[in-house]
């Protein structure tokens, strides 16, 4: 990222259920095309995702609705997040170089939604539809 300012960043709470509370951040590209999700705020798990990605992401968190959402991993090239619902949370899940899973109360998936959200706007939408 060198020393450019950054446009867009939002950082989530969540808990991950073998070490506890942790913070992720959600931040944009300088050509607003990604949404960069660093859960844990570790970039093993750094995950982008498009502006279609970003609010079915949304959709499911809000919904409690089990959801892959499609992302790109700067490594590993496209990966899935998992939403998952464990009533009264609702979690994340992402499989890269090894498993990672966050689970978030209901403030904090408010919060996290909002971030994703506020991003929307300010991503660019595909250049072409997927079929």
């Amino acid at each position: 990222m060198g020393d450019r300012p950054l446009e867009f960043y939002r950082r989530f709470i969540g808990h991950e259920p073998d070490r506890g509370m942790c913070t992720s951040q959600l931040e944009m590209t300088a050509d607003r095309r990604w949404l960069v999700m660093r859960l844990a705020s570790v970039s093993k798990y750094a995950l982008m995702l498009d502006r279609d990605d970003v609010v079915a992401l949304a959709d499911a968190l809000v919904e409690r609705r089990p959801e892959t959402i499609r992302v790109r991993h700067e490594r590993l090239g496209e990966r899935r997040l998992s939403v998952d619902s464990c009533a009264p949370k609702v979690g994340l899940s992402f499989d890269g170089e090894d498993r990672i899973e966050l689970v978030f109360d209901d403030a904090q998936a408010e919060s996290l939604v909002s971030g994703l959200r506020a991003s929307v706007d300010q991503l660019r939408r595909p250049l072409m539809q997927r079929c």
